[in-house]
C-alpha cells in the first residue's frame, strides 16, 4: 500500500484514482504470502510481475543468476525504511532487546549491508547490490519530500482506496 500512498503524493487524488481504476481492471491478485515468496513466484514464471515488493529481493536474486531485475516505478518513491519490533509477551524479551541492539549497531548494520540489505546507518556504506539499489532510486525517483503531517494525511486515505479497487 506504500505505492498507493506515494502515487497520491506524486500525482494527486484524481490522477491516482484514475490510474487505480484502470489497474484494478487488469485481473490483479492480492498475494497473501511474503514479498520474498512473491518474487520467487515471479522468477518461476507463475506471475509476470509484482508491484510493491522490496527492491533488494530482486537485486539479490539477480546477483545469484536468477532471471530477475528490478524496475523502479517512477513516480512511486520507494521506502528505504525497514522495521524491527519487539512484540509484547515474547518468551525472551531481554534476548530480543539484545538482538535489536545488535541490528542497530555498526556491526549489525555492516552484517545487513553484507547480505545486500540497505543499511540505515550513515556510518555504514552499502554493499554493491545495495549501492545499485541506491543508484536506481536516485535516478528513477523525483526529489520529493513530504512533511510528517502531509504523509500522515496521505496514508490515512490509502486504505480506503485499496479497499475500493483491490479488496475483493
Amino acid at each position: 500500500m506504500t505505492c498507493i500512498t506515494n502515487l497520491r503524493l506524486a500525482w494527486g487524488e484524481e490522477r491516482t484514482e484514475a490510474y487505480l481504476g484502470k489497474l484494478a481492471k487488469q485481473d490483479l491478485i492480492s498475494f497473501g504470502e511474503s514479498a520474498r515468496a512473491l518474487v520467487n513466484r515471479v522468477m518461476e514464471g507463475e506471475y509476470p510481475l509484482a508491484i510493491g515488493i522490496f527492491m533488494h529481493h530482486a537485486l539479490i536474486s539477480a546477483k545469484t543468476g536468477a532471471r530477475s531485475r528490478q524496475c523502479p516505478w517512477t513516480p512511486v518513491l520507494p521506502s528505504l525504511s525497514g522495521t524491527v519490533v519487539l512484540p509484547k509477551h515474547v518468551p525472551h524479551p531481554y534476548a530480543a532487546m539484545l538482538m535489536i541492539d545488535f541490528l542497530l549497531s555498526k556491526d549489525g548494520q555492516e552484517a545487513l549491508a553484507h547480505q545486500d540489505y540497505f543499511p540505515s546507518s550513515r556510518e555504514v556504506p552499502p554493499d554493491r547490490v545495495s549501492e545499485a539499489r541506491r543508484a536506481a532510486l536516485t535516478t528513477a525517483c523525483p526529489k520529493t519530500s513530504c512533511a510528517r503531517k502531509c504523509r500522515k494525511r496521505a496514508v490515512d486515505g490509502t486504505q480506503a482506496l485499496y479497499e475500493k479497487y483491490f479488496d475483493r
